[in-house]
């Protein structure tokens, strides 16, 4: 639902590098944490990755790590995508 794109057996194209336009998936999804084997990696990790909270967060363009009010408007927006309150 965040993303729009369709995931097979836990992969699917990275909605940040290459335009959209890569022909083998590199984008990981296992359970609410993610990773992408293709685009360069964030600072402090091994690879561009994270949980739902940080894709969210990428995707609307918010620095990361969240913090403060970015993180609660981003929880909140998530609580209404996903229809849970935390």
């Amino acid at each position: 639902r965040l993303i729009g794109a369709s995931v097979v057996n836990g992969w699917m194209t990275c909605p940040f590098h290459k335009e959209g336009c890569e022909r083998t998936p590199s984008f990981k999804v296992n359970g609410t944490m993610w990773a992408c084997f293709g685009c360069e990696a964030l600072a402090g990790k091994q690879t561009m990755g994270g949980n739902l909270l940080d894709l969210a967060a990428m995707l609307k363009n918010y620095a990361l790590p969240l913090r403060g009010t970015d993180l609660q408007i981003v929880k909140s927006e998530m609580e209404i995508l996903f229809n849970v309150s935390s």
